[in-house]
């Protein structure tokens, strides 16, 4: 798992792709550069649109679990509901997902509370709401059934 926001500028495709509004549509298409690049059919590449946190913000009302983040997280949750799904929320500077967390949680820690709350959303949920995420987990239980 390697995130779209902050990609090295020398992945395979990153400039061609650049100009691709479409997060999903442009993680798509570095996904597959990559996996021409490195010509192994074994390999599945996925890039998380637009970082790990995007997940989280699959059912942001989970960041109310920590103490104290009541009205912050409402904000959030208004926030992320402009989006078509949290894959879609933007990644600039101030407004990527774990900037937008860390906002609301200024003590968030992604190696501490992130494992958390994904847990606590559940990974159904997550495919669910994240539909490239849960594109690729597909794709990766298939190879189960062949």
């Amino acid at each position: 798992m390697v995130d779209l926001y902050r990609l090295p500028a020398d992945t395979p495709a990153f400039q061609q792709l650049s100009a691709v509004k479409d997060p999903i549509a442009r993680a798509e298409g570095l996904e597959q550069a990559i996996a021409a690049d490195l010509g192994d059919e074994r390999l599945f590449p996925y890039i998380q649109v637009h970082e790990f946190e995007a997940l989280l913000l699959a059912e942001p009302e989970r960041l109310g679990c920590l103490p104290g983040r009541g009205e912050a997280v409402r904000r959030l949750v208004a926030a992320v509901g402009e989006y078509d799904s949290p894959e879609h929320i933007d990644g600039g500077e101030e407004t990527h997902p774990c900037a937008r967390i860390v906002q609301c949680v200024p003590g968030y820690s992604k190696v501490v509370d992130g494992p958390q709350l994904a847990a606590l959303t559940g990974l159904e949920r997550l495919r669910n709401s994240c539909r490239h995420f849960g594109a690729w987990l597909t794709r990766l239980e298939d190879l189960g059934a062949e």
